[in-house]
């Protein structure tokens, strides 16, 4: 039971924490020009958008997946604890 419950937890944590979660960001550093002994450039920051139908079939599903684990997990405790 108790390992059951916890990988439930797991999963919806996580299933959560993707859901909550937004998109990636990166740093990228651009070359504007270049001179014989100086360079210009510029740090951009730029966000990839994770698509909203891959955050709710996988996260979704993995919060979905931990909620169910964990009442078999409780549904397993019951059962063992009426049979003693």
């Amino acid at each position: 039971m108790k390992r059951l419950s916890f990988a439930g937890i797991v999963l919806m944590l996580l299933g959560v924490l993707g859901l909550a979660h937004q998109g990636s960001t990166y740093s990228q550093r651009r070359t504007l020009a270049h001179a014989v002994a100086s360079q210009a450039s510029k740090n951009t920051k730029e966000t990839l958008p994770a698509p909203p139908i891959h955050d709710g079939v996988i996260y979704g599903g993995a919060a979905i997946g931990g909620i169910a684990l964990l009442i078999a997990g409780i549904r397993s405790a019951f059962n063992q604890t009426g049979q003693n």
